[in-house]
Parts: C-alpha cells; sequence; structure tokens
C-alpha cells in the first residue's frame, strides 16, 4: 500500500475508534470465509466475490498491523517453520526451486 492508503486506513482508525475496526475485521474475516466456502462449493464462478473479500480482509490487516504492531517477524518465523514441515514430509523437496515445487504441486 503507498502512503496515501496508509492514510486513509489511520484516519479511518482515528474516525471510528479502534474497537469499530476490531468488529469491523472480525466481520469482513467472517465474509472472507463465506466466500471461499461458497467458491468450494460451486466452482470458479465467484472467484470475483473471493478476491473482494479477500481485498477487504488485507485492508482490515493493515489497520490491525497500525494498532497491534507489525508481524514481520512472527510471519518470517511461520513461513520458516513450514518450509521446514514440507522438506521433512518430501525430502526431495529440500533439493528443489520453489518454481519447480510449485510445477510439481500443480501436475
Amino acid at each position: 500500500m503507498d502512503e496515501r492508503q496508509l492514510d486513509v486506513l489511520r484516519s479511518a482508525i482515528f474516525k471510528y475508534g479502534e474497537q469499530a475496526q476490531i468488529y469491523m475485521a472480525i466481520e469482513e474475516m467472517a465474509e472472507l470465509i463465506h466466500a471461499l466456502s461458497k467458491h468450494k462449493r460451486y466452482g470458479r464462478c465467484l472467484e470475483s466475490k473471493v478476491r473482494e473479500e479477500m481485498s477487504d480482509v488485507i485492508i482490515m490487516l493493515e489497520q490491525l498491523k497500525m494498532m497491534f504492531g507489525r508481524v514481520d517477524e512472527e510471519v518470517d518465523k511461520k513461513v520458516k517453520r513450514l518450509d521446514k514441515r514440507l522438506r521433512e514430509e518430501d525430502p526431495a523437496l529440500a533439493r528443489m526451486s520453489y518454481v519447480e515445487r510449485y510445477r510439481r504441486w500443480n501436475r
């Protein structure tokens, strides 16, 4: 997000308050869950709805980061843990690039 967009998100927190934005984040996440559930049930016809709800959740996550602090270190730690788990489950992955892994899983 650019600085102008971040300023808009900060303004929303200031105007509506942190508690209201936390509730809004919960609501937007529930709407994404609902869209994903429908997508799984009915297929590709609802991809635009999933993208719309993802956008709402990303916006709310940015506001949550403003309220609760950055999570870069936690995300890095969790991605490393996932990578380790994937390599342990399939030792051949340790020798593959990420592109090769993607191609292997999407055959």
